[in-house]
């Protein structure tokens, strides 16, 4: 098997790598995507990058196709942020209780839950988790 588009944080690893293949890159990036997150190899930590659309919140009509649409873009395989996600799909289940159609406006209460979240929403992209999680010794 062999092997293409690897990374490691080791650089002992890296350093004694034969790979001569133009795909695989020798050095420690930033940051590369792993499983739809992004790894920072340097610090060992993941991080999220979640594109909210925080500027066109404030133009355009909020309806629940909107909602729905921001709310799939939050994508955590961890379930590392999952209270976040949680919140935005507390909101979607409102709008299914009220029966409002896709394109409806949402109503002026939960508009502004909703603009308030958005808001909160580039924040995550700030966040830094380590990795490793694990203690290296037992207690």
């Amino acid at each position: 098997m062999e092997l293409h588009k690897w990374s490691s944080n080791c650089k002992e690893l890296l350093a004694n790598s034969e790979v001569s293949d133009g795909d695989v890159s020798l050095t420690i990036p930033d940051e590369t995507k792993v499983l739809g997150l992004l790894w920072r190899p340097q610090k060992d930590s993941l991080a999220f990058s979640v594109s909210a659309n925080v500027d066109t919140c404030e133009s355009c009509k909020i309806t629940k196709r909107y909602v729905l649409s921001t709310t799939a873009r939050i994508f955590d395989p961890l379930g590392l942020i999952s209270p976040v996600v949680t919140k935005a799909k507390l909101v979607m289940q409102e709008l299914w209780r009220l029966k409002l159609d896709w394109n409806d406006s949402l109503p002026i209460q939960l508009e502004s839950q909703w603009k308030r979240f958005v808001t909160f929403l580039s924040t995550i992209n700030t966040l830094n988790i380590p990795r490793y999680i694990f203690l290296d010794y037992a207690l």
